[in-house]
């Protein structure tokens, strides 16, 4: 299944209405600029996330649910690979216990030894990785290869 976007690409690959990428190299803007403008936004929003009240985080949540079980994507899919939500991030815990409860396989993914990826299934049972603060199931690792058998992924992306 293909990725669902809010874009539309010419066939050249560009977004419509996006000045040539190319243009961007020679605007006087390097690499460094860019990264630093994007880990300050990224600093920025992580903070006034992490000032939203509890009242706030849950509704937030329940939008997140809402618009995903929308997506005929979702509705359709037997295997969905998920991430549990740390402080801040919007939560993807009544999505996740949604989905099981109707039968989906949920994937959620696990950091093994020099942050290789690994996925487990999601039972509702995270822990915390001691060494990342990162919230992992606690069932049997399942492989890298296993993220192939979702038929959508949903990624936390901030600023990107």
């Amino acid at each position: 299944m293909g990725a669902v976007s809010e874009h539309r690409y010419t066939k050249s690959g560009q977004r419509d209405g996006d000045p040539d990428q190319s243009s961007l190299l020679f605007s006087g803007v390097g690499v460094t600029d860019v990264t630093m403008a994007k880990q300050s936004l990224r600093r920025r929003i992580r903070a006034q996330r992490r000032s939203r009240g509890r009242e706030e985080q849950d509704r937030i949540a329940a939008a997140l649910h809402g618009v995903l079980r929308e997506m005929p994507e979702i509705r359709r899919a037997a295997c969905v690979a998920l991430y549990a939500d740390v402080p801040g991030e919007p939560g993807t815990a009544p999505i996740r216990q949604a989905l099981r409860e109707v039968g989906v396989r949920v994937l959620l993914p696990v950091l093994g030894p020099g942050m290789e990826l690994d996925w487990a299934v999601d039972d509702g049972i995270t822990r915390r990785n001691p060494e990342l603060s990162f919230p992992e199931p606690c069932g049997p690792r399942l492989g890298p290869r296993a993220l192939g058998e979702a038929e959508v992924v949903v990624i936390p992306a901030l600023a990107v």
